[in-house]
């Protein structure tokens, strides 16, 4: 944890990682605790500062995952198919997953363009680099993959508290799967 992460930043950590809610109470409790921190204390609410503060996501799992976190605030674009959350709609369009138009990406002036790899993102990652603007290319085939996303996200973002409540969120419901060992 940083030094400067604020209370409730602080509170929902503690509650999610150390306290009695996840003891003593069944998951369905804990997921209705999580739900009201998070609604009590939304994840932009704390979030630091950040480097990038315009975001263009050229793909609908990236876009979700910037939201997630807390950086809505900062996506400046989004493809045709990011859908979700309902603020993305009305976000300037790019173009599709594959098919992205360059000019409409530098007309946004991003200053990151965060990506999953597909056949599209190849050819828009080298123009991206010709023109100097800077891409984050997101792996996301496996858990331990959408784990680190969280973080990079989280990093580039200024939000790397957001992120963490995301890579806990998903270690729970990980071990809520993991069939328990008789013997």
């Amino acid at each position: 944890m940083r030094g400067n992460a604020s209370f409730p930043s602080q509170f929902k950590l503690f509650l999610l990682k150390k306290s009695i809610v996840p003891r003593f109470f069944s998951k369905a409790a804990r997921a209705f605790v999580f739900c009201l921190l998070t609604f009590l204390f939304p994840v932009s609410s704390f979030s630091s500062a950040s480097n990038y503060k315009r975001i263009v996501s050229l793909a609908p799992s990236a876009t979700e995952i910037l939201f997630a976190v807390g950086a809505d605030d900062q996506v400046v674009g989004v493809t045709t198919f990011c859908l979700r959350p309902e603020k993305a709609k009305s976000l300037p369009k790019v173009g599709g997953f594959t098919d992205h138009s360059m000019e409409a990406i530098v007309a946004l002036k991003p200053d990151l363009v965060v990506m999953t790899p597909n056949r599209g993102t190849k050819f828009t990652h080298e123009k991206l680099k010709q023109i100097g603007i800077e891409s984050l290319v997101l792996p996301l085939y496996s858990l331990e993959e959408l784990n680190k996303s969280y973080q990079l996200v989280g990093e580039k973002t200024g939000h790397r508290e957001g992120a963490e409540l995301l890579r806990l969120t998903l270690e729970e419901a990980k071990a809520a799967v993991r069939p328990s060992r008789t013997e």
